[in-house]
């Protein structure tokens, strides 16, 4: 197999064996309760946000879940003095605001069926899969019975379709959580999770407004990694040969070619940092404000080796050594290269295509020779809070000299304001993205 494609399965098996992480009891209900939330207030289908709630069942301390594996998979036991904070779940029911399950969304965690099939392999398969037990139960409880809910999202249907979920009839009641531990408990006798497991669920409420609710964000369980899916695409695109150089490299074992290190290579810094290697674009900061040699010197890199070409630049400092005000001047560089592609252009128009519409919405958007153009710019990371502080500190009026504060400027200042940013903008040049909440209130 190749090295990437092996990297890729021990990462896949490894996000397989990590177990959500239960929210903070403090946020949630303890059920079994004296009265279930859906049964306080009548569902009105006509308001505007719509509640869904999550059952989460067999709360578990995460340590116990561990130790449990490292046993199975025959490694060596958690020291005495280790500790690993927070509890997990193993099953969770997702639950519409008029206390309904939503059949087909009653779910075992992806830790808890890997230490499943661990324990199956060690008792040479007299082991009985709990995935059928509970589908068994799901299905005696409340498949026999069901409706269609249909969630109109918005006055005008051609805006925002509606979308249906299929949900039982039956509401889900105390006894069920009762019923559903006691009967797992009995089928997973030799599954030893400790002290600590709770004999309750717990319940989560979530509201969406209806203008932003899917069928997938309605009926979603988090009940595994959300890198799984991004490692069996990345694996496929290994596997046919489909992957960019980009991916590659960062999957490969190969001792990198290239390295530098500014602080002993001080003669490669200064070649690196000839006029001819800066690039025509910059920051609009205070001019006299300059970066220092190092972040010049990894600028220019960047620019040199990546300019209309494929690849991976690895940047790495200390905190505070400047990598976020290195990557406004990438992207300064980028923005100018864009303009003088269109300044070529013959007429404006001809960046765009025609109009089309989504209900009244009108947009138009970018010919395919600009849209894949090589002057195009992500931020991502898998840290959600890193990607998005950016993104929000790029247009904020501090980001820049007070003489450069109005880069359409009015489109900047609505769009923020949507999102309920308190910073003042000085131009339009970022917005985070990732969340479907956040692209619809772009849009």
């Amino acid at each position: 197999m190749d090295s990437s494609l092996k990297i890729l399965s021990a990462w896949g098996q490894l996000e397989k064996l990590t177990p959500p992480v239960l929210p903070s009891i403090k946020d949630l209900v303890r059920v079994p309760c004296t009265e279930l939330e859906w049964n306080r207030k009548p569902f009105l289908s006509t308001k505007e946000c719509i509640t869904f709630y999550t059952c989460y069942l067999f709360a578990v301390p995460i340590e116990n879940l561990v130790r449990e594996m490292s046993f199975l998979l025959g490694g060596d036991s958690l020291e005495e003095g280790i500790r690993i904070p927070g509890k997990t779940f193993l099953a969770a029911i997702r639950i519409f605001e008029d206390g309904c399950p939503i059949l087909g969304n009653c779910s075992l965690t992806q830790a808890f069926q890997e230490l499943q099939q661990l324990k199956a392999n060690n008792v040479n398969g007299q082991y009985k899969p709990i995935e059928q037990l509970l589908e068994m139960w799901f299905q005696s409880l409340f498949m026999d019975d069901a409706k269609t809910e249909i969630i109109s999202l918005s006055h005008s249907p051609s805006k925002y379709p509606p979308i249906s979920i299929l949900t039982s009839k039956k509401k889900f009641l105390n006894s069920d959580v009762v019923s559903l531990h006691e009967a797992v408990l009995q089928a997973t006798p030799s599954i030893n999770l400790g002290n600590g497991c709770a004999c309750v669920g717990f319940l989560q409420q979530e509201v969406l407004h209806r203008k932003t609710i899917s069928k997938q964000r309605a009926e979603n369980i988090p009940t595994g990694s959300f890198f799984l899916n991004d490692i069996r695409l990345a694996y496929n695109e290994i596997k046919e040969n489909k992957a960019g150089k980009a991916l590659k490299l960062f999957l490969s074992t190969h001792e990198v070619s290239k390295r530098y290190d500014w602080v002993n290579q001080s003669d490669l810094m200064l070649d690196i940092c000839e006029p001819k290697d800066v690039p025509a674009g910059r920051w609009p900061v205070d001019p006299h404000r300059f970066l220092y040699v190092g972040q010049q010197a990894a600028i220019n890199t960047v620019i040199k080796h990546l300019n209309k070409k494929e690849g991976l630049i690895a940047i790495n400092g200390p905190p505070g050594t400047g990598k976020t005000t290195l990557l406004r001047d990438v992207i300064a560089d980028i923005i100018v290269k864009r303009a003088l592609r269109i300044a070529l252009l013959e007429h404006p128009d001809a960046l765009f295509k025609d109009l089309f519409s989504v209900g009244k919405i009108k947009f138009s958007l970018l010919n395919a020779e600009f849209a894949n153009c090589d002057e195009a710019i992500v931020v991502a990371s898998s840290n959600n809070q890193a990607v998005e502080n950016i993104s929000r500190e790029l247009p904020a009026v501090d980001a820049v000299d007070h003489e450069y504060e109005d880069y359409f400027l009015d489109v900047a200042e609505t769009l923020f304001s949507t999102i309920g940013c308190p910073k003042k903008c000085w131009g339009m040049i970022s917005a985070h993205l990732g969340k479907k909440e956040n692209c619809l209130s772009k849009i």
